[in-house]
């Protein structure tokens, strides 16, 4: 991330596996979680901030930039063909715009939408995204609610319809 929220340059480096932020309040918690769903072309509604890209511009710059790299054999057989197994999302963030880019080419909004049903990520999902402000509506779920959505996250749309 650079000039994201209230960062001038921050690199996290998450596990192909459960990550879990924790830290005080005020560590950076929710700008990860914000870094992310924004990178991934996601609806900003979900996250209970701003509700415009360049709100999340730090305070003083121009513009902000977020880098996300992944490492799937899924992505290579589906999306690439064959290419390259490594895949790299970055988004520039402007006053009134923003640039998407996969592996350094630009493209438009709709491919990450593609690449995230492609890969199962669904950020909508409490059980496979769950920012800070979204904790109540998670509690809040009913438990058949929960076990639809765990199931959803675990299996996809498909294993879902198959069952209920």
């Amino acid at each position: 991330m650079e000039n994201f929220m209230t960062f001038r340059h921050c690199v996290f480096n998450a596990s192909p596996r459960l990550n879990i932020i924790l830290g005080q309040n005020g560590s950076g918690k929710s700008t990860i979680s914000c870094a992310v769903c924004i990178v991934l072309g996601e609806d900003l509604r979900l996250l209970s901030r701003g509700n415009k890209l360049e709100e999340y511009i730090r305070y003083g710059e121009k513009q902000a930039r977020v880098k996300v790299g992944y490492m799937f054999c899924l992505i290579k057989q589906i999306l690439l063909r064959g290419e390259n197994s490594d895949i790299e999302i970055e988004v520039r963030i402007h006053k009134g715009s923003a640039d998407y880019y996969l592996n350094g080419k630009n493209i438009k909004k709709d491919k990450l939408k593609s690449l995230r049903r492609a890969l199962k990520i669904d950020l909508s999902n409490l059980c496979q995204f769950l920012p800070q402000d979204r904790v109540s509506d998670f509690v809040n779920q009913s438990p058949q609610d929960r076990l639809f959505e765990f199931e959803r996250s675990v299996g996809g749309e498909e294993s879902v319809h198959a069952v209920f």
